[in-house]
């Protein structure tokens, strides 16, 4: 019995035993067993729609999110987003017409001193545009570094319409009707004018140059012979009075706002004080000379000195051919002798002038001629 007893009590320990083992590990087993997931896809992004890509800005003309405008036509690209400036021009007839412009470099432009006299040639940045109408359609073959727009205001109104550009100094000119056709066409070329005018001074040809788009910001300079710069292209008139003496002037806003000088017969400035002067050739073939300053309280831009730097008193007053002065200033007279259209009468030798205090005087003018 106590055999029987001791025999089980080993098998039990033995079972035991097994049960309490640990296997042996199997390296390959021992590894996380593999994931099959498929790959992750990044999100698409959501495609942008028309208007993100390209704002229409109106009609035709659209810009991009870079600040760049071009030309579309029911949401197709005529003309590439490559224009820094939108501006809208104006309508004519029932049709708009668009500039978009490219910033392109400098070009020349006129330049002005302390006292807003013009002093000589500068430069500004340049915009070339291009013009279209509200269907995309390009108006023109060349571009422009600058332009005006005018339509007809008076007689049968929004019936004519100019555009007016320049382009390196040349200035064209381009009516139209109003279904926007081009009815007329303008052309003042750069340089020399040659047979437009004829217009030789002292010797040296006049030559022109267009710094914008209207006949106001025309300059006029001479050359010699050979093109060389004898006066710089920045008066709105020159020409001689006689001999040996130029007058050369820019006006600003009306005829007596602006720069007036005298040159000698070398295109070197002698006088350079007033605001106007002319010239008068006398039936006895002597010449009077009359000068014009706006004076120290005068809302004009353009200051007038003299030699010391003072402001030039307001009014009228007799000059030599050199500019200087002859007579007291005057700031008007009665017979509207001074700049009259079509110059002297021959019976006339006086003038009454009124000044500041409010006296007048006759004035014989012969007393002021001279020998040019």
């Amino acid at each position: 019995m106590k055999r029987i007893i001791a025999f089980l009590l080993m098998l039990m320990m033995i079972f035991c035993g097994c049960s309490n083992s640990v296997p042996e590990e199997n390296p390959e087993s021992s590894q996380p067993e593999e994931q099959h997931s498929e790959p992750e896809v990044p999100e698409k992004e959501p495609e942008k729609e028309p208007e993100e890509e390209m704002k229409i800005i109106e009609n035709c003309t659209f810009k991009t999110a870079d600040e760049k405008y071009g030309v579309q036509k029911d949401g197709k690209i005529i003309f590439a987003p490559e224009y820094d400036v939108y501006r809208k021009v104006g309508e004519i007839g029932e049709k708009t017409l668009y500039a978009l412009g490219k910033k392109e470099g400098t070009m020349p432009a006129i330049t002005y001193d302390e006292d807003a006299r013009v002093s000589g040639i500068g430069e500004r940045e340049r915009i070339l545009y291009e013009f279209f109408f509200d269907d995309g359609t390009l108006l023109l073959s060349i571009p422009a570094d600058s332009y005006a727009f005018e339509r007809n205001k008076g007689y049968q109104p929004g019936t004519t319409f100019w555009l007016y550009i320049s382009l390196e100094g040349s200035h064209y000119s381009y009516k139209f009707n109003k279904e926007g056709e081009i009815i007329e066409e303008g052309y003042v070329p750069a340089g020399k004018p040659g047979d437009i005018y004829n217009d030789y001074v002292c010797g040296f040809e006049k030559v022109q140059y267009y710094y914008g788009p209207t006949d106001m910001e025309i300059g006029l300079g001479l050359v010699d012979t050979e093109g060389n710069e004898v006066v710089p292209a920045i008066y709105s008139y020159i020409y001689s009075p006689f001999e040996g003496r130029i007058v050369a002037g820019r006006s600003e806003g009306g005829l007596f706002g602006g720069t007036a000088r005298i040159l000698d017969g070398s295109g070197k400035i002698i006088c350079d004080k007033y605001h106007l002067i002319d010239f008068d050739e006398l039936p006895d073939g002597r010449f009077i000379g009359i000068a014009w300053c706006a004076g120290e309280m005068s809302q004009l831009a353009t200051v007038c000195r003299d030699e010391n730097g003072k402001v030039m008193e307001g009014g009228y007053r007799f000059i030599d051919k050199d500019g200087n002065e002859l007579s007291e200033t005057f700031i008007d007279e009665k017979e509207g002798f001074i700049f009259r259209k079509g110059g002297i009468i021959p019976e006339e030798t006086t003038l009454t002038a009124i000044y500041k205090d409010g006296t007048e005087k006759v004035i014989d003018f012969y007393d002021y001629a001279f020998e040019p």
